[in-house]
């Protein structure tokens, strides 16, 4: 995706890595970028550093309606509701809505495998990389994994390498759009939950 020039407004910085990832791959792309966050800096103080020198806009502690209405390109974190009036202002304002994970499979040259569903996700997950690292594969590990930031292993991703990525249903979310998956899809299981995010247990399943 062509991000050079384009206004990119990154939806939740966040602390685990998905947030700084986003803001930072923008930034290096050439793209003009804000970040805004209810948090105030000094609770995302170790976010900030990370992205120190790169030449990024911090709307901290608010979000305003005017950065939704500025931005072409909204990069929403996956804990920020699809349905946020926010995004409906940005959306409202021709704005396209993309999310980090989603941005990673476009731009990934190496084969996929996408670990999803309610329970057991993240043992699953490292039970598979373990295996291939184990073999002698060349392998990486990210997704829905706390302190990766996902966008930043593209450059140490070749065609012959796997990649392994745990994948939560918000995350998974973006990818409808683009109407692309993981080169090999594993579903752990399928329970009732996020139903506080979710308007039904067949809306949760279906993403």
């Amino acid at each position: 995706m062509e991000l050079r020039g384009k206004r990119v407004l990154v939806m939740g910085l966040g602390l685990q890595g998905s947030g700084i990832a986003a803001a930072r791959y923008a930034a290096e792309q050439g793209a003009i970028v804000r970040v805004t966050d209810k948090k105030p800096a000094e609770v995302l103080a170790p976010s900030i550093r990370a992205l120190a020198g790169l030449p990024i806009e911090f709307i901290l502690g608010e979000h305003r309606e005017e950065d939704f209405r500025w931005a072409e390109i909204v990069i929403r974190n996956p804990g920020i509701p699809r349905n946020s009036p926010y995004l409906q202002i940005a959306r409202a304002h021709g704005a396209q809505i993309e999310m980090e994970l989603a941005l990673f499979m476009l731009a990934c040259p190496g084969r996929t495998i996408g670990i999803t569903g309610t329970r057991g996700k993240t043992t699953t997950t490292t039970l598979i990389y373990e295996i291939l690292r184990a073999a002698g594969k060349p392998v990486v590990i990210g997704g829905n994994v706390a302190g990766v930031e996902t966008l930043s292993l593209l450059p140490q991703i070749t065609p012959e390498t796997l990649v392994v990525l745990e994948m939560s249903s918000w995350q998974l979310e973006g990818f409808e759009q683009h109407r692309i998956s993981p080169s090999v899809a594993v579903m752990t299981n399928l329970y009732p939950d996020h139903l506080d995010t979710y308007a039904s247990m067949e809306d949760y399943g279906a993403a």
